[in-house]
């Protein structure tokens, strides 16, 4: 019977579909221009020879929120309009506060993999997902992915277990992290990290090894972890590379050589006639994000409501003291920590308990002592204790507009009448409000280099009383530059900083796709599209649409045909 390849696309001609099976391996956060160099220089043969033997496709990634929703919109094949998941955490307008969300519910648009019973389906470790009851085969979560926000489970239920009994647990399991100014952390976690991609090769080999599956599908979280720790360990751009000088070897490229042998026992377990995909959901960059949306966006917006007074440090008015250097040891335990002990506060006793006891002992004493009561609250106890933003939300209802929590680009809310419980902003000035705040952000500078901080400022909702429940809950967005800043400065309203980077490597939307079938030229370029993408191409691989109002479409020639497989 003869019918057409795929569910939105216009093919040039009618072919036959029948089935194929694929192996589809995601490479979490590959950074795409560094993956291209280090093949072409032979570092990485395996992804190489997959290249040589098939099509390349640059693909565009989530352009606002790329941090928090990538995974989301490529498991489902859906824009975050369209399914509605922005975030790991929530805002809360009724209490000015905001809670764990944790992953997308996926009943409106289930994973693509979710095929039924008609095909054999074996999922592994798969990252920011829920066990789907439309998989017919094997589901395991949180073996050792980067965030998988889901409790360790698998279906059956015995089957986790069993993985790491015969191959040992991924060492970097909710522990692939590192302070990035110390060496023996640094060294650890890249120990854990070829470790974890050395068993999860060996897993993903004899799972194949188990069925004959339509669909393998796997993700390496490796890449991503070592990205935020190493980054400024192997490009030299970034203001902390090669520290600290004890680590001389490059952490970051050896992460991606353990990755790319793995990825070789999974090549090498396929027969000729699997298609093979490998993609990534977004990419790698120096991280721009962390101190800009987590410490830059909430200052700024307390000294704009509160002229004269500031929260962290920094001066409260513009100044022409030399800028101070960089602050490349914590004084605290953690970047986290850290940060909080930079508090602004009159007392000069309070400030030398916050930098020199760690912080319980702190607190323990502030409490005795009396602490600055118009200061930062560190919710310790909040599920959300590391977000920055949220220590200045007793603030929120006496402020115009507030930098909600955030793992990417920067989120601002206005503190809108009729909306927000105390809301201070007149419907009627909500435009003016907001270009008020977008101004005073993109004057914000970096003065080691006297480049902005943003690049843009958008407004991701269509008004300020936007009644879909999809819609983002930031009246404006805010996309930084690329370049890494440790510290900010305003005309009007000082300096913020300088605070110590928390992860060198950050994200941008740079992703791509190799797709090696029969049909596919080797060495070829695909057509350039998008992550939302990924999931009609694997399925047009397999001969099936992508089924329920998706967004994505597939990427493959039309003239590639699928081959009978027994």
């Amino acid at each position: 019977m003869d019918i057409r390849i795929g569910s939105r696309s216009q093919p040039e001609t009618e072919v036959l579909i029948v089935k194929r099976k694929v192996i589809a391996i995601g490479l979490d956060s590959a950074p795409r221009e560094l993956l291209s160099e280090w093949m072409a220089n032979g570092h990485l043969p395996n992804l190489k020879r997959l290249r040589g033997q098939g099509g390349w496709a640059d693909l565009k990634g989530v352009p606002f929120g790329v941090a928090e929703a990538s995974w989301t919109v490529l498991w489902t094949g859906c824009h975050a309009r369209t399914h509605g998941y922005w975030s790991q955490l929530d805002y809360l307008p009724e209490r000015y506060g905001a809670a764990w969300h944790y992953t997308y519910d996926y009943q409106e648009f289930p994973p693509f993999y979710a095929l039924g019973p008609s095909r054999r389906v074996c999922a592994f470790d798969i990252p920011q997902v829920q066990l789907s009851d439309a998989v017919n085969g094997y589901q395991v979560l949180a073996y050792g992915a980067h965030s998988p926000q889901t409790a360790r489970v698998s279906r059956p239920a015995d089957l986790l277990d069993r993985v790491i009994e015969q191959h040992g647990d991924h060492p970097a399991i909710l522990n692939d992290f590192a302070r990035i100014w110390r060496a023996d952390s640094l060294k650890s976690l890249h120990k854990r990290l070829v470790t974890g991609a050395e068993r999860r090769g060996a897993i993903c080999r004899d799972l194949l090894r188990e069925d004959d599956w339509d669909l393998f599908l796997t993700v390496f979280g490796e890449v991503h972890s070592g990205g935020h720790h190493f980054w400024h360990l192997n490009q030299p751009d970034h203001p902390w590379y090669q520290y600290p000088a004890s680590i001389k070897e490059d952490l970051m490229l050896d992460t991606a050589r353990a990755v790319d042998r793995a990825v070789g026992t999974v090549l090498d377990a396929a027969d000729e006639n699997t298609a093979v995909v490998a993609f990534s959901q977004e990419g790698l960059a120096p991280n721009n994000l962390d101190i800009p949306s987590m410490a830059f966006l909430p200052e700024l917006l307390y000294r704009m409501n509160f002229p004269g007074k500031t929260c962290l440090d920094g001066t409260a008015s513009p100044t022409n003291a030399p800028v101070p250097p960089e602050i490349r040891f914590p004084i605290s335990l953690g970047w986290t920590r850290d940060i909080w002990a930079r508090r602004s506060d009159d007392s000069a006793l309070r400030r030398v308990l916050r930098h020199a006891l760690p912080m319980e002992m702190a607190q323990k004493v502030l409490r005795v002592i009396g602490d600055d009561p118009d200061g930062l609250d560190y919710p310790k106890n909040h599920d959300c204790y590391i977000q920055v933003p949220l220590w200045y939300s007793k603030f929120w209802p006496q402020m115009k507009a507030f930098a909600l929590p955030s793992f990417g680009d920067g989120y601002v809310r206005l503190n809108l009448k009729g909306r927000e419980p105390n809301g201070i902003v007149h419907p009627d000035d909500y435009d003016a409000v907001c270009d008020e705040v977008a101004e005073a952000i993109l004057a914000l500078r970096n003065p080691r280099t006297g480049r902005p901080l943003a690049a843009d400022v958008i407004r991701p909702r269509s008004g300020p009383f936007e009644d879909d429940a999809k819609a983002h809950p930031a009246d404006l967005g805010v996309l930084w530059h690329a370049e890494p800043a440790d510290i900010a400065e305003h005309p009007r309203h000082g300096r913020i900083g300088p605070f110590p980077h928390r992860r060198s490597g950050g994200h941008n939307d740079h992703a791509f796709m190799i797709v090696r079938a029969p049909g596919i030229a080797p060495g070829s370029n695909l057509a350039d599209g998008h992550t939302v993408d990924v999931s009609a191409t694997i399925l047009d691989l397999m001969g099936l649409p992508l089924t329920g109002n998706r967004d994505g479409r597939s990427l493959l020639p039309r003239h590639v045909t699928s081959s009978v497989v027994a």
